[in-house]
C-alpha cells in the first residue's frame, strides 16, 4: 500500500512574500505622505516678529498649499499666508490686506480700502507712516505684517503687491508651542 508523502512546507518563500508585502506597504505609505506634502500641506516655522501678536518667533504652523500655489482654494482679506517675495530665497508669513482691483492707503495709522476705513482687530502695533494710495492689478494681493513698524511687506518697493503665484499657501493653525486655529 502506498502512503502519501506529507506535504512539504515552503518556509523559504513565505518569509520572502511577507517581507515583500511589508516593503510594498512602506513604499506606498511614503508615496502617500510625499504626495500630501507636495500638494496638500506643509509645516512652517515662524522666523521673526513681523506678525506679533498673532504669531510669535518659533511658532510651528500648518499651511495648506492648495489655497496658494496650486490655486485651488480661495484667498480672502484677512487670511494669513505664506508667500515668496520677488527674488527672495526664503518664505515670509503675512496677512492679505488688499484684494485684486482695490485701492489702498494708510494715513495716520488707519487703513483705507477704496476710501473706506477698515477695522483691523488683529492689529496691535500700528505704523503711522503714510502710504499710498496704490491700486492693485487683476492678479495682485497686498500683504502686510500685523506688527506694522517691524514688517517688510507690500509697502516696500522691493516687495510690492504680490501675484497669486507668489502666495504659497494659507496658514490654518499654530501647532506648537500653543495650539491656535487661525481659520
Amino acid at each position: 500500500m502506498n502512503t502519501p508523502e506529507p506535504e512539504k512546507k515552503e518556509t523559504g518563500t513565505n518569509w520572502r512574500r511577507e517581507l515583500l508585502s511589508w516593503v510594498r506597504c512602506f513604499v506606498g505609505a511614503l508615496l502617500v505622505v510625499a504626495l500630501l506634502r507636495i500638494f496638500v500641506f506643509s509645516l512652517i516655522q515662524v522666523d521673526g516678529e513681523s506678525m506679533l501678536e498673532t504669531l510669535h518667533d518659533g511658532d510651528r504652523l500648518l499651511v495648506t498649499l492648495y489655497d496658494g500655489k496650486w490655486g485651488w482654494g480661495e484667498l480672502n482679506r484677512g487670511d494669513v499666508v505664506i508667500c515668496r517675495y520677488p527674488g527672495a530665497d526664503h518664505l515670509s508669513v503675512k496677512r492679505i490686506i488688499g484684494m485684486p482691483g482695490e485701492t489702498l492707503e494708510l494715513f495716520m495709522g488707519q487703513l483705507f480700502i477704496d476710501g473706506q476705513p477698515m477695522e483691523e482687530e488683529y492689529l496691535t502695533y500700528v505704523d503711522y507712516a503714510p502710504f499710498g494710495p496704490v491700486t492693485l492689478g487683476e492678479d495682485e494681493y497686498f500683504v502686510m505684517g500685523d506688527n506694522r513698524p517691524s514688517s517688510l511687506d507690500s509697502r516696500s518697493m522691493e516687495v510690492g503687491p504680490l501675484t497669486r503665484g507668489a502666495i504659497e499657501g494659507k496658514v490654518r493653525m499654530v501647532l506648537w508651542p500653543e495650539f491656535k486655529n487661525l481659520d
